[in-house]
């Protein structure tokens, strides 16, 4: 969504301070749980405006799982991004007293993972190094990538899947162009009135001949 709305920044970055974009509000969860009736919703209000300290508090008010969060992002003096990273650690329901509390110190005393990445640094050495006397072990490591499979033609067909009387409604009276937008990502696509009657006539034909 923010590739495609940025965020306007009128000053130079020179810490990543997420409290003046973020503001007041709520952050609101919804689960569907497996064998589950209905969806579960959790919500609880934003206190710090920093992303990791009120997913932490909303891990540990929700959910009650003790939570250690850091998300960390590296800025060249241009303000562009050159290394992003996170870290979450809870707690499992078998887990020592006090293992959590020795964690949380680690955590706190450690580098900028945005910066160690920016500076290719390898996830699993960082862990290693910073989380060794912990005993971690990687069971999966996979790449990650921010996208959206929205597509023109995706939302083409969603047009095309519309009743008969809706398409010759939006053929006759428009607007032109009819503007679609990705609710993921924000991408708007345009269809002209020339499409938007093409589609209509070729669902008459189709409706004809089905009759």
């Amino acid at each position: 969504y923010l590739a495609v709305n940025p965020i306007p920044v009128e000053a130079p970055v020179e810490r990543f301070d997420m409290a003046p974009f973020i503001g007041a509000g709520f952050l609101t969860v919804t689960k569907h749980l497996e064998k589950g009736s209905r969806p579960f919703t959790s919500r609880i209000s934003l206190e710090y405006g920093t992303i990791a300290e009120d997913l932490a508090r909303f891990f540990v008010l929700s959910e009650q799982t003790p939570t250690a969060l850091v998300i960390s992002v590296n800025f060249d003096g241009r303000g562009v991004v050159t290394g992003a990273g996170g870290l979450i650690v809870q707690s499992m329901p078998e887990a020592e007293e006090g293992l959590l509390a020795g964690v949380q110190d680690t955590v706190r005393a450690m580098p900028s993972i945005g910066a160690a990445f920016a500076d290719g640094t390898d996830t699993e050495k960082f862990l290693m190094k910073h989380l060794g006397e912990h005993r971690p072990e990687v069971l999966e490591s996979r790449r990650i990538e921010f996208m959206c499979h929205c597509s023109r033609e995706r939302f083409l067909r969603f047009i095309r899947a519309l009743s008969l009387e809706e398409l010759e409604d939006m053929a006759e009276n428009g607007p032109f162009p009819l503007v679609t937008r990705c609710h993921n990502c924000n991408t708007a696509y345009e269809f002209d009135r020339d499409e938007i009657r093409s589609i209509f006539e070729e669902a008459r034909l189709t409706h004809r001949s089905r009759n």
